[in-house]
């Protein structure tokens, strides 16, 4: 399965799970497991928008090339601890 039709069925049945919790609301009218179970599912419904943000985000990131490691010439690096900075030289007296 792909991701798409993984977010679908879990669609599905957060739908199927927002029916069945507006159904409970006939039997037991408002109380406060009802009104727990009706926010876990509107948190759900959240949690599921961003996965499928996400899901969205990374389809349209471009790619990154990675960078060479040799691209640069040694001489650039050679002075680099003229200021004794990134390695410990003793002082002198």
């Amino acid at each position: 399965m792909s991701v798409h039709d993984d977010l679908a069925a879990a669609g599905h049945a957060l739908d199927a799970l927002q029916a069945a919790a507006t159904a409970l609301g006939g039997h037991y009218h408002e109380c406060l497991d009802l009104r727990r179970l009706r926010e876990d599912v509107a948190r759900v419904a959240v949690d599921l928008d961003l996965l499928r943000a996400a899901v969205a985000e990374e389809q349209e990131a471009p790619e990154s090339a990675p960078a060479a490691g040799n691209d640069y010439d040694p001489a650039f690096w050679a002075d680099g601890d003229s200021d004794d900075m990134g390695s410990y030289s003793a002082p002198s007296h």
